[in-house]
């Protein structure tokens, strides 16, 4: 188990540690039956737009660490070793669009669904004057920006940290 409090710098009558906390960036899909992102291929292609390293370095204190996990590989020993990683690959996330039947059949710009009907994911946001959660903002524009590269329609809806609650406890989200 590896210390959560690190020790940066020590004298006769002082010692400084960095304790690297508990908080945590994470991106929820909504995996209902009903939901575009029911689809396991949607939910992987998605996660192969995503920068980890560019979120990651929005965090001031550099104390951030990468995982694809809720638990940290840091300071824990449930956290599992062998999990699958999802490094940012463009051509794997469009490869694996195409394989799911993902296509602009109507020259848009955007994908349509292997039906060819259209559709749009809803993703939930803080609103973009936030300044408590300014790398939440940043993040999602991060993550906006790469599945729209995809070719996937994705509308930001700025919320409060209260009403995006609500939202995710009504199922009135995709991301």
């Amino acid at each position: 188990v590896a210390a959560a409090v690190k020790t940066e710098s020590q004298g006769t009558n002082w010692t400084i540690e960095r304790s690297y906390g508990t908080e945590f960036l994470y991106l929820g899909y909504n995996c209902e039956p009903s939901n575009d992102l029911s689809n396991l291929a949607l939910r992987r292609a998605i996660t192969y737009c995503i920068d980890k390293t560019s979120i990651s370095a929005l965090d001031v204190s550099g104390s951030a660490k990468i995982t694809d996990s809720i638990l940290s590989s840091r300071d824990t020993p449930w956290y599992n070793t062998s999990i699958q990683k999802y490094n940012i690959d463009m051509a794997e996330a469009n490869s694996i669009m195409d394989e799911a039947g993902y296509f602009d059949v109507n020259g848009d710009g955007w994908r349509e669904r292997p039906d060819g009907s259209t559709f749009s994911l809803k993703f939930l946001v803080p609103p973009d004057t936030s300044t408590e959660e300014i790398s939440l903002v940043t993040s999602g524009a991060i993550i906006r920006v790469a599945v729209e590269k995809m070719g996937v329609n994705i509308t930001p809806v700025n919320l409060p940290e209260a009403d995006r609650i609500a939202a995710v406890e009504a199922n009135d989200f995709d991301i």
